[in-house]
């Protein structure tokens, strides 16, 4: 079976599988402008901060090209009223070379932007990438299996399984060439109910695992499961990270 074949098998599979589901909103539109209602207080590290950020202003954030800091260094931010471009102004004045910048489709970066390195990750292009309208995760693990065989052509199929999260929150029909995993990620969040991405690994390193490349997380979930999902990111970053040295 081609391999084209087999990514949209699992996305029309996944398109009909259980799960929970939710009615949607999308990401705002008005990004950087949105205003966070009330009074938005974090004492906490950058990705769950963001996470919540996301929650209250229906942004959707992209996390990429980070350090330890964005999972252990405390945050500190109390602001009334303010837009989220002020309380991002907030936030990475406590982290060193971190910045944000928004990009189509209304999805904002966050993390150490600026950096200069040959063969980053997430800056790899993608040839093409063709995806059905289906569920976010089936799409976001399609794209994660497309990359897995544009760098091993000799993969023919996938085993396993995988969560189906919110099989609410529809994205695509998605047809694409020449772009870079980073943008593929952000046009698939950008046409959600309302999600973040996040690297869950460093984009410098040599060898990367093949499906556990970055993390999707629904604004809609549990709190303990949004919480538990940023857990996971950080301890797999942080492993990746410490093996690099």
């Amino acid at each position: 079976m081609k391999v084209r074949s087999i990514l949209l098998a699992i996305v029309f599979v996944a398109a009909g599988a259980k799960g929970w589901a939710e009615s949607h909103d999308s990401c705002n539109s008005r990004g950087l402008s949105a205003t966070a209602p009330g009074t938005f207080i974090a004492n906490e590290p950058l990705a769950p901060a963001l996470l919540e950020l996301g929650q209250i202003s229906h942004v959707c954030f992209g996390l990429r090209l980070l350090d330890d800091n964005a999972f252990t260094h405390i945050l500190h931010v109390n602001m009334t009223n303010a837009s989220v471009r002020q309380i991002l102004d907030s936030m990475v004045r406590e982290l060193p070379d971190y910045v944000f910048r928004e990009f189509p489709p209304s999805v904002v970066l966050v993390g150490k932007l600026d950096m200069k390195a040959p063969d980053l990750l997430l800056d790899k292009v993608v040839p093409s990438f063709d995806s059905p309208r289906a569920p976010l995760h089936a799409v976001s693990n399609a794209l994660k299996m497309q990359i897995a065989v544009n760098i091993d052509p000799t993969i023919t199929g996938f085993a396993g399984s995988y969560p189906t999260g919110d099989i609410g929150d529809q994205v695509g029909p998605i047809q694409e060439n020449g772009k870079m995993i980073w943008e593929l990620l952000n046009e698939i969040v950008g046409d959600s109910g309302g999600r973040m991405w996040i690297s869950s690994l460093p984009e410098s390193g040599k060898t990367y695992p093949r499906l556990n490349l970055w993390k999707v997380i629904e604004y809609s979930m549990p709190p303990k499961e949004a919480e538990a999902a940023i857990q996971r990111v950080a301890s797999q970053f942080q492993n990746s990270e410490a093996s690099r040295h």
